[in-house]
């Protein structure tokens, strides 16, 4: 199978910056990486970057998809594969406990909720396959740095999100193809400002 190298090109308006993914590349038990070559005044392509998978051990392709912003300053770079959120949820209008299940109140609301237990040294992880995550960067002086993850807050199976993006100046889009809310709506695309 290997890396994938180039499974994805993307150049920014200007020429300048050409970015080559390879979601498959695995280093330090992350899987993923997109390579950052800018052009030189021989007008030569060289490596500039690599930017890792932010999270490690997710089971993301990192790289999936990679759109730039028109005007070079936002990077949004997608991962397929299942789900690293690390969080519990909590609902408080939980009720009564059903054998050794707790069932919620049909007149309340899932509102899923990050929660930290002792300062990140006990995860809970949520494995959903094939839900997905979207990260932009932005540019700084010469590099891209990790600016924040976009994620759905009721992550779901076989969601793909950040299956496909696009990226203005001003916003993100992002398509999840295998949303599956209610039976009528199979798809579903994210827009983030």
């Amino acid at each position: 199978e290997g890396d994938l190298f180039a499974a994805k090109l993307v150049m920014d308006a200007t020429g300048e910056y050409l970015f080559v993914t390879a979601p498959k590349a695995t280093s330090q038990s992350k899987v993923g990486k997109v390579l950052v070559f800018k052009q030189n005044e021989s007008s030569e392509y060289v490596l500039n970057q690599v930017i890792d998978n932010p999270y490690s051990n997710n089971g993301f392709d990192f790289g999936t998809d990679i759109e730039i912003s028109p005007d070079g300053n936002t990077l949004v770079i997608s991962s397929l594969g299942a789900s690293h959120r690390p969080y519990a949820t909590f609902d408080v209008n939980s009720k009564l406990l059903t054998g050794q299940e707790y069932i919620l109140d049909e007149t309340s609301e899932l509102k899923p909720s990050p929660t930290t237990f002792d300062a990140g040294t006990v995860n809970f992880y949520s494995t959903l396959k094939n839900s997905g995550a979207v990260y932009t960067f932005v540019k700084g002086t010469d590099k891209f740095v990790f600016a924040e993850e976009l994620f759905d807050n009721i992550v779901q199976p076989s969601q793909l999100y950040g299956n496909s993006l696009h990226v203005t100046n001003s916003a993100v889009l992002v398509g999840a193809p295998g949303q599956d809310f209610e039976p009528s709506q199979n798809s579903a695309v994210y827009f983030y400002d």
